[in-house]
């Protein structure tokens, strides 16, 4: 649906969010080879928060389904670790990742025929979706084709893939990928699916970890974003975005110890 959509029908701007093993790196990977071999000259610009999430995961995924693609469409691209290069037209013709983590990393990108994809979307900051919306503006002036494709977790209860399924939502074109079976579709979903990929087992492991109604249960199965915990003194909000954050290095012999705190909101603890 999502492809037909983009290519087809012609939609410029999509929202997806999923719960956690769906398919949508897949669905990424499949929309940037088709943009490459359907528009001469074109370009795909990847982004995602952390280098891993290209080189480990995105781009696994697009070598595994350009291996699968007639020999006719193989012979055409050289593919390497960041960048898929039309073998003639290599320095006009191609697709990139690059992570979002400073928006100098996307910038220049310009041309006729652009298509953006934002990989684990809910983490990339709006500083980041600021440049992205001058490299699609841009192709639009030359009377081009531009197109903008975020997919994610719903990690996070702000930033753009959150306005994209709130207060921009008249601007997207809106799918939720749920993994439950039992989640009801909410008002801002837009076209709601659920994928059996996601496997009884997962669920209930997920259910014995952190609850069915959890923040996490929410986000990783529901395809939801969470529902704020009360009770909690760091959100999960702040957690996962605490996971991208670079470690400093510490001087072994100045920084002898590490002191960590944790906070007891209730109770006689002490520090």
């Amino acid at each position: 649906e999502v492809l037909m959509d983009t290519f087809v029908k012609g939609v410029d701007r999509t929202a997806m969010k999923s719960a956690h093993g769906v398919g949508k790196t897949t669905l990424l990977a499949w929309a940037g080879h088709f943009f490459l071999n359907t528009r001469p000259m074109s370009r795909v610009v990847a982004t995602a928060p952390t280098k891993s999430q290209l080189t480990d995961i995105l781009w696994p995924e697009y070598a595994k389904w350009l291996s699968k693609a007639p020999r006719e469409i193989q012979d055409i691209w050289d593919l390497s670790g960041s960048h898929i290069r039309h073998k003639i037209y290599d320095k006009v013709w191609f697709a990139v990742s690059r992570t979002s983590n400073q928006p100098a990393n996307l910038q220049g990108f310009h041309n006729n025929f652009i298509l953006v994809q934002v990989d684990e979307a809910s983490a990339v900051s709006p500083d980041v979706y600021e440049v992205i919306e001058g490299i699609l503006s841009d192709a639009d002036k030359e009377g081009g084709e531009s197109k903008l494709l975020m997919a994610g977790n719903p990690n996070f209860t702000s930033g753009e893939f959150f306005n994209a399924f709130n207060r921009n939502k008249a601007l997207y074109n809106l799918f939720t990928v749920t993994g439950d079976g039992d989640t009801k579709p909410q008002e801002i979903d837009g076209r709601f699916f659920v994928s059996k990929r996601v496997t009884a087992k997962y669920r209930q492991n997920m259910i014995a970890k952190y609850g069915h109604d959890s923040a996490v249960y929410d986000v990783r199965v529901r395809g939801q974003f969470p529902r704020a915990d009360e009770k909690s003194v760091i959100s999960l909000q702040s957690a996962m975005r605490a996971t991208g954050v670079a470690i400093p290095h510490f001087d072994a012999i100045r920084d002898g110890w590490t002191l960590v705190l944790d906070v007891a909101r209730f109770g006689g603890d002490e520090t």
